[in-house]
């Protein structure tokens, strides 16, 4: 069959015999090379052509680098339109726009192309033949449909890089069957004269426009009697030039509809906006199925399987991919350019290379705009859209880490020449054009996307303001921490909320004030008021880790009051620890306070020295601390502090297995909680919780496993609700043990596991020492079993905990088939494992 001479596509037509193309009947400008490319793309416009077969066509017998065909692919871009060539990642180019059919001129080369575009009344669009999956998106996509079927304007908004252009794209794609006079894509990025969008959608569509008459007005007028879509792509730097396009098109042509993508609304009147997030990330307990659903991973799966075919996601390698996904804040343009590097870097080495990530993330598809083609170049686009005190205020929150409220921001940030009013206008604007995001209903909180607040400390470090800002931060910290714990008797709701979600901006400030150019006397201060921060978040074993580098700021030369406030943090995050000096801690902040008559602290101090003797089993010196903040206890404090020594009576009466004694204790707690406040507010709520969890507990250690079990669900569940999770790790363990003991032992794995990742953050996973050999010894394990004995001997020695009958217990179940001889073996065996491998010896799946 002979081939074809003549295509043609919309005003383009291609001429194979005298190897020329034409656009709107004036010849183009076109190297051999592009020419070859082009019709051999349009010759094989049914199926995707791979770059081996392009090169092999386009440069025959020569051997020439891929980049080649990249450039050749470029310019037929730049002159057919951004859509004209789509690429398929992995696998090659392949021609996407639609080609006339039974066009006269296919047949007689005499005829010649019409010299303008066609009425709009009688074609199509624009919009290619296929576009890229959309992952992640199906509820934006059904929204942002449902509006533009209900509005003639509508704005998709949102940060660069978030994947407003692929959704909206999906968009018109969905709708462009509704418009018989075509759904058109009109790319304003490479626009930088506004006064030119009018002429440019005109041109696109292929109208004329009244040259009497301001454009706008012309524009309206030649699209007056049509029924069309108009998609106007990436509109942030001319929003003062759009804005009154698209007004006067939604006033005078009322069958246009009008899809926006842009990094600010328009402020139009009859505008309605939709603001697009980021995808989905896993949670960190979520399993594979439902991992591998979340937006980010598929998407992150569908590009790296696309770069480098032998990539698949497993069990394996799920861990690496989430925490990529999730350290790039679900950004999809982060996300396609991360899963780019997998052929050289592999999944694990991205996630080491992260903190490299504006060098790392360089690599782009061609069909993504120059300014898309890397991380840093599209967030420089947005901060290059600023005015300077935007530029200034922007840089200086890169300080803020995890989020911050106006107050904090205007703290932050304000200095001599920048007034709090100041910031708070070029806050309002940066959330405006997405650099900053508002959450929340009511007063809201706000927070950079991680990526974006990389590239403000950038600029921030570029500046020269680097040290002065983070010593702001770090102050600013400081100053709410102490002013939220003046109050510490007041249990104000409102307080217990700001503390959960300070931790970020808290680590960040520790960090500077511990590094080389930081201040060691501010960040020990910060540490001395960071207690209650660790412990709104089930943390206190990295609270207490950062807290103790400070340590050797504490001298003789410390005011009293600060060391008290120091060693009873120590002390109060140490109570799960096996950090053996933290007893220590609490006896010094028990003296400092007595010396300097605090009443309320001291009840504190010795109540935390009380819960950690019990827990020491070190009675002597429990019993003593509480006796003596039974005296000091006052019938007007509140409840909620009056319930801590109920908790500590509890510890100590449990641990010297005194079960009937330690469940009224624990029923005090509960019930003091609860009287609290009538109105159940969720911290109280989650205190309640845990004291229930207290009485059941007795039950389980006490002979009534079976009467704990229904009361640790419940429990537990509830913990859940209240998104408060995190802190049921100790319910989840006495649970576990219920279950051990009334037979059900495959649960109690699954709940020991669960168990040991959250004991982890309180530092209290030494707390399983008695469980895990028993339960492995019920499985049958019995090696295992003795080995884990082993580690568990060596690290109690390490805490200073002595217990001789230990061994015998633990090792109840394991049968007289194992010698002494062969237990002491395997107790040496199990002494030289490091934690993960004798806490895997029982929990790790398959064990």
């Amino acid at each position: 069959m002979q081939k074809p001479l003549h295509f043609q596509f919309g005003d383009t037509v291609i001429d194979a015999a005298e190897r020329h193309v034409k656009v709107g009947g004036r010849p183009a400008k076109l190297g051999a090379r592009a020419f070859d490319l082009l019709l051999a793309l349009v010759e094989r416009r049914d199926r995707v052509v791979s770059k081996n077969e392009l090169l092999d066509i386009v440069w025959p017998k020569l051997v020439v680098e891929e980049n080649n065909l990249q450039v050749q692919v470029g310019a037929l871009r730049k002159l057919l339109g951004p859509h004209a060539i789509a690429t398929i990642p992995g696998r090659g180019y392949r021609f996407a726009l639609p080609l006339a059919e039974d066009d006269p001129a296919a047949s007689n080369p005499d005829v010649a192309p019409a010299p303008a575009p066609a009425p709009a009344s009688v074609r199509s669009g624009n919009l290619p033949a296929a576009t890229q999956s959309l992952f992640g998106r199906a509820d934006d996509l059904a929204e942002v449909a449902r509006l533009v079927d209900a509005h003639h304007l509508v704005s998709i908004v949102g940060a660069g890089g978030i994947g407003k252009t692929a959704l909206a794209l999906a968009v018109a794609m969905s709708l462009r069957e509704r418009f018989p006079d075509g759904a058109w894509w009109i790319e304003l990025a490479a626009l930088t004269d506004g006064s030119l969008v009018a002429a440019t959608i005109a041109r696109t569509v292929g109208v004329g426009l009244a040259p009497d008459r301001p454009a706008a007005a012309a524009l309206a007028t030649a699209l007056a009697d049509t029924r069309l879509l108009l998609a106007l792509d990436n509109c942030e730097h001319l929003l003062d030039a759009v804005a009154p396009v698209v007004e006067a098109l939604v006033s005078q042509a009322p069958g246009v509809r009008i899809l926006v993508t842009s990094q600010e609304t328009l402020k139009a009147a009859s505008e309605h906006s939709h603001r697009l997030g980021t995808l989905a990330v896993p949670r960190p307990d979520a399993s594979f199925a439902d991992a591998e659903q979340c937006g980010a991973v598929a998407l992150f799966v569908e590009r790296a399987a696309a770069a480098d075919p032998r990539f698949h996601l497993t069990a394996d390698t799920l861990p690496a991919v989430a925490e990529v996904c999730a350290r790039l804040d679900g950004i999809p343009l982060a996300i396609e350019l991360a899963a780019a590097r997998v052929p050289l870097l592999g999944v694990e080495g991205l996630r080491a290379r992260l903190d490299e990530r504006f060098r790392l993330l360089t690599a782009g598809a061609r069909t993504v705009l120059r300014r898309h083609q890397t991380l840093r170049a599209a967030l420089e686009w947005s901060h290059g859209l600023l005015g300077a005190q935007e530029q200034v205020v922007f840089r200086r929150l890169g300080a803020c880490a995890g989020g911050f409220t106006l107050e904090f921001a205007q703290q932050v940030a304000a200095d001599a020449t920048l007034d709090e009013w100041a910031v708070l206008d070029a806050l309002g604007q940066l959330v405006d054009k997405s650099l900053v995001i508002a959450e929340g209903a009511g007063v809201p909180r706000y927070r950079l996307l991680e990526t974006t607040r990389a590239f403000a400390v950038e600029c921030l470090a570029a500046s020269g303001e680097m040290h002065e800002v983070l010593r702001q931060h770090a102050q600013v910290v400081v100053a709410l921490l102490q002013r939220l714990g003046a109050g510490h008797l007041s249990f104000n709701r409102a307080h217990d909320a700001i503390y959960a979600v300070e931790v970020d901006n808290v680590r960040a400030a520790l960090e500077w004030a511990a590094g080389t150019d930081g201040d060691r006397a501010l960040g020990m201060t910060l540490a001395a008021e960071s207690n209650t921060v660790w412990l709104s978040n089930a943390g206190q074993a990295e609270g207490l880790r950062r807290v103790r580098e400070f340590e050797p700021d504490v001298t003789d030369a410390t005011p009293p009051a600060l060391a008290a406030r120091y060693w009873l943090t120590v002390a109060t995050l140490g109570v799960f620890s096996t950090d053996r000096d933290c007893f220590e801690a609490a006896a010094r902040a028990a003296d400092l306070y007595r010396m300097l008559d605090v009443r309320e602290r001291l009840y504190e101090a010795l109540i935390v020295r009380a819960a950690i003797g019990g827990r020491r089993r070190d009675f002597a010196a429990a019993d003593p601390a509480l006796a003596e903040a039974a005296s000091l206890e006052r019938p007007e404090w509140p409840r909620p502090w009056r319930a801590r020594l109920a908790f500590a009576q509890w510890i100590v009466a449990l641990n010297a297995e005194r079960y009937a004694e330690a469940r009224p204790y624990a029923q005090r707690q509960a019930d003091l909680n609860r009287e609290a406040d009538l109105n159940r507010e969720a911290g109280i709520a989650l205190s309640e919780q845990l004291a229930r969890g207290n009485v059941a507990t007795c039950d389980v250690w006490g002979g009534e496993p079976a009467r704990a079990i229904p009361v640790l669900r419940a429990v537990i569940a509830e913990l859940d609700r209240l998104g408060a999770s995190w802190s049921a790790g100790h319910m989840v363990y006495n649970l576990a043990e219920a279950l051990r003991q009334t037979g059900e032992f495959d649960e109690a794995l699954v709940q020991a596991r669960r168990a040991y990742a959250l004991l982890r953050r309180e530092g209290d996973q030494n707390i399983l020492f008695g469980l895990l050999p028993r339960l492995a010894a019920d499985r049958g394990r019995h090696e295992a079993a003795v080995r884990f004995v082993g580690y568990a001997l060596r690290t109690s020695a390490r805490m200073g905990i002595a217990d001789e009958g230990f061994a015998t217990w633990a090792e109840d179940g394991v049968p007289d088939t194992l010698t002494e001889d062969l237990r002491a073996r395997l107790r040496d065996e199990g002494a030289a494992l490091s934690e993960d491998q004798a806490f895997g010896l029982i929990l790790a799946d398959g064990a």
